[in-house]
């Protein structure tokens, strides 16, 4: 059954960047959801001159586990290797330099060269269709400096967290599935978590801002699994590693607040994140999200993730 959630949610809804995108990806997974028996919301809320729309999955109420997935798909890296760090919000700021401002300063030297350096050479005669080529053109730079580009394939950021959390859905029992939520939470990135401003607003109007919160962001590559551990969720995470019946090793590693500071799970009290990927001098590493390379999942170690937690909840019932 995983397999066959994957592929819809890797392939047909892999790309979930645009408006349209992501309505179509809530009605889809909304749909889904309420074929399990869930009670599925829309907040929409507006955060820091964005509009967030957030999909929430059963009851805070009753809830005694979140589990939050950034749904959003982040744009394209026009990059020789792009490589994003999860659990390590610094490092992903200072990495992301390169990747991001080069090719934005590329296209402003493109743009230059249109302007000051490629109309000596031209006839008048087509003089006036090289200036409307060179609006069209100053219209996508800005376009992709402020948005950028939608990237298709993003099989681990975060369609394969998605397939999981729907997975779940499925093997809990009826009773089961009253003590889990769901988030999917959207516009975030390691550096901009708008989504997870707008779940934080709901959780403290419902009086649930200590509730403990289970990320899945950036799951399905990589040598190793980490759990990245806040205030309070260092036993679950040890419930978790033991239901765990796959050969990648896991790794817990607490977070202290330096590292939570800029991370994506800032916004959260008592929270915990489960990702995998390589290590690389003590950050866990993830290699060709946001580009093309981004298609392929090790499903073997989805499946056993999507049961250890499973078995993690049933064990843990109130």
């Amino acid at each position: 059954m995983l397999n066959e959630i994957a592929k819809k949610y890797m392939d047909q809804y892999g790309c979930r960047f645009k408006g349209s995108q992501k309505r179509k990806f809530r009605e889809a997974i909304s749909h889904d959801f309420e074929q399990l028996g869930y009670k599925v919301e829309t907040d929409t809320q507006r955060v820091k001159l964005s509009r967030v729309n957030n999909l929430y999955v059963g009851s805070i109420k009753q809830a005694k586990y979140v589990f939050v997935i950034p749904y959003n798909t982040p744009p394209k890296v026009f990059w020789f290797k792009n490589r994003i760090y999860p659990q390590d919000g610094y490092k992903q700021m200072r990495r992301m330099f390169f990747p991001r401002f080069v090719p934005m300063i590329a296209g402003y030297l493109v743009l230059l060269a249109l302007l000051y350096i490629i109309p000596a050479f031209l006839p008048a005669s087509i003089a006036t269709y090289f200036f409307i080529f060179v609006l069209l053109y100053l219209a996508a730079l800005v376009v992709f400096i402020v948005r950028g580009v939608p990237n298709k394939k993003n099989y681990v950021n975060n369609s394969a967290s998605i397939a999981i959390a729907l997975d779940m859905a499925e093997q809990l029992s009826p009773s089961q599935r009253k003590e889990v939520m769901f988030a999917f939470t959207d516009s975030n990135q390691v550096h901009l978590s708008n989504g997870n401003v707008a779940f934080q607003k709901y959780l403290v109007a419902n009086n649930k801002a200590s509730a403990s919160m289970i990320m899945l962001f950036c799951i399905g590559r990589g040598s190793q699994i980490s759990y990245q551990v806040g205030r309070g969720l260092k036993n679950e995470a040890r419930d978790m590693q033991k239901a765990y019946k796959g050969t990648t090793p896991i790794e817990i590693v607490q977070m202290g607040d330096d590292r939570k500071a800029e991370g994506i799970l800032r916004d959260f009290s008592k929270a915990m994140m489960i990702s995998t990927g390589d290590n690389e001098d003590g950050s866990l590493m993830v290699e060709g999200c946001a580009t093309g390379k981004d298609h392929s999942v090790n499903m073997e170690m989805v499946e056993r993730i999507s049961e250890s937690l499973v078995a993690f909840i049933q064990k843990n019932r109130k």
